[in-house]
């Protein structure tokens, strides 16, 4: 079972879109060739709208950064990082028209970020507090920027700059996600909860909403508790119908509870919006865990090959990804080393060390395993697959003590956190019980 992009997810806290926007709620329905029904959603609504003011106004910088930020919501609503590459288009020719134009270095900002550039997001983030220092935005983008690079105390001083200049949905989800990762789960909760009612309160789009009510689910999640996980979920689908990252949750919760059908059915409707190859390798679990291993390989044989093309195209996003994956399933292990070691050299972040750690593991060199697992823990965090990962390379580096404590402590975290190594984790507890 694939484990909730930590990725996906905080550098998609983005810039505060626009509360009065004159198309905000418009939904409108046409009609495809077959003469049925669809929806096109407000975003796209927003993008026809911001194109038409464009081509009525071609030297209106503030006409295209609407533009490239519709875009951007656009690749956040599907995944689709065709997006980004239409709202960067859009976002340098408003800076062409005006160069001193704070919004453009925001949502170039996001652009770099998505693609894992943080280098490029820094500059964007300084270039924009240049132009003025006392907006939060930039702050934001920053942090993420610092994150993303493992510099948490910097990271953490942006996000209360952020919030001391406007407590919002953007700044208080950035805080939450600090305290998260630094082992305050209660308080990465109540900051998370106090970002929704700030956004339904302000009327924020519906997308911001729905994004804060997935990541305060998997808050719970991530500590075992699927209740309140399924709560947040599906009020996330109250905001944004068929959106992927709520569906996704949805499908993997129903997978730790033994629910293949329907996790299955959900994984499929996931897949149509979204061919993320994460999904394809969550869906395959589900197929091997019922016992139907070809599928589970032809599934595993589509990831491996999106995988591929995105390292091919030079996309970075998905190098611990991909790595995992080999490791997981000790395919081509000194490629998965080398896609690791480069994950690290661009994110130096908790989860690179620990894929790092993990690929060694499978390598069976312990004593470099045990060095990135130790980087990998020293922030606190509270993450049962980080926890699993030590456990099972201090069990192979004779370290018994410290084997059973991490084994302990990633089932008391979280014992649903996929659907085969809390198994593993209670027999080689088992182990080293007997052998006391």
């Amino acid at each position: 079972m694939k484990k909730l992009f930590s990725l996906i997810i905080f550098c998609y806290v983005l810039f505060l879109y626009s509360c009065n926007d004159p198309t905000k709620e418009i939904v409108k329905n046409s009609s495809n060739r077959s003469g049925e029904n669809i929806q096109v959603s407000e975003t796209d609504t927003l993008i026809n709208f911001y194109r038409n003011k464009t081509k009525r106004n071609p030297y209106n910088y503030f006409n295209y950064n609407k533009l490239g930020e519709a875009y951007i919501r656009k690749a956040r609503e599907t995944g689709q990082l065709s997006y980004y590459d239409k709202a960067e288009e859009f976002l340098n020719y408003a800076l062409e028209l005006n160069s001193h134009n704070y919004p453009s270095y925001i949502y170039l900002g996001q652009v770099s970020s998505s693609r894992h550039d943080f280098a490029q997001t820094l500059i964007h983030a300084q270039k924009a507090i240049e132009i003025n220092d006392i907006e939060a935005s930039a702050y934001g983008i920053m942090g993420d920027a610092y994150i993303e690079l493992g510099k948490y105390e910097k990271a953490k001083n942006a996000y209360e700059k952020m919030a001391k200049l406007e407590p919002s949905l953007f700044s208080l989800s950035r805080l939450s996600h600090i305290k998260d990762i630094t082992g305050d789960t209660e308080g990465s909760i109540n900051d998370m909860k106090k970002s929704i009612s700030y956004g339904i309160r302000h009327r924020l789009p519906k997308e911001n909403i729905a994004w804060a009510e997935v990541i305060l689910g998997s808050i719970y999640f991530n500590k075992g508790d699927l209740k309140n996980a399924e709560i947040h979920y599906k009020k996330s689908l109250s905001f944004l119908k068929n959106y992927y990252l709520a569906l996704e949750h949805i499908a993997e919760l129903n997978a730790v509870k033994g629910n293949y059908k329907i996790s299955i059915k959900v994984y499929n409707r996931v897949l149509e919006i979204n061919p993320n190859p994460d999904f394809y390798i969550a869906l395959a679990g589900v197929f091997a865990k019922k016992g139907n291993q070809n599928k589970a390989n032809e599934l595993y044989e589509i990831a491996k090959g999106k995988y591929e093309t995105y390292l091919n195209n030079g996309f970075n996003g998905y190098l611990g990804h991909h790595a995992r994956f080999y490791a997981d399933n000790e395919i081509d292990l000194q490629k998965a080393l080398r896609l690791a070691k480069r994950d690290l050299e661009i994110k130096r972040d908790v989860h690179a060390y620990d894929t790092l750690a993990w690929v060694y593991y499978k390598l069976g060199n312990y004593e470099r395993a045990l060095s990135y697992s130790r980087e990998s823990l020293k922030q606190g965090t509270k993450d049962a697959g980080i926890y699993f990962h030590a456990g099972m390379i201090n069990y192979k580096a004779g370290n018994f003590s410290d084997a059973k404590k991490y084994l302990d402590l990633s089932l008391k975290t979280n014992p649903y956190f996929d659907m085969n190594s809390p198994d593993r984790a209670k027999a080689v507890i088992k182990q080293i019980s007997l052998a006391e």
